[in-house]
């Protein structure tokens, strides 16, 4: 549900755990852009074909890069606590560029009739963005897992 490596703590914190604090202190949501715009146009060209552009950017989300820690929870049982060892924002994934098009035509069959097939063209230039990495610290530490579709 909530893709580029992030869990929506809204949905799945546990207020009732003190270490947790760590991670609220001072905080942002985990999927901003600093920047974000969209371009949109449509233009009818000969013989009724209709076009449309789609231009969008966005500045990367912030990266977080995590550790793991054994904390004992007063049982005597140890449990791993994820710590965010740098504010949101600190780092960011790359701005996404996305250009998309579309074509269509319409016929008209016996003056009743509409038919308008449409022929849709995503990502015409073929980004490959990375937007989710591995941010907990180890030997994966900022792999790629995530790219936009080509």
């Amino acid at each position: 549900m909530f893709g580029r490596g992030y869990s929506d703590q809204a949905f799945s914190d546990n207020f009732t755990d003190p270490n947790n604090n760590i991670n609220r202190n001072n905080n942002y949501l985990n999927l901003d852009a600093t920047y974000v715009f969209k371009i949109d146009g449509i233009y009818e060209l000969p013989w009724k074909l209709g076009t449309s552009v789609n231009f969008q950017h966005y500045t990367g989300f912030p990266l977080q890069p995590t550790e793991t820690f054994n904390v004992p929870n007063g049982q005597g049982v140890d449990v791993g606590e994820s710590v965010i060892l740098q504010p949101a924002g600190a780092q960011r994934f790359p701005s996404v560029n996305m250009l998309n098009l579309r074509l269509s035509r319409e016929f008209v069959i016996r003056d009743r009739w509409h038919v308008i097939p449409t022929a849709d063209f995503f990502n015409v230039t073929n980004a490959q963005t990375v937007i989710g990495e591995v941010t907990s610290y180890g030997s994966s530490y900022l792999f790629p897992y995530s790219t936009i579709n080509p």
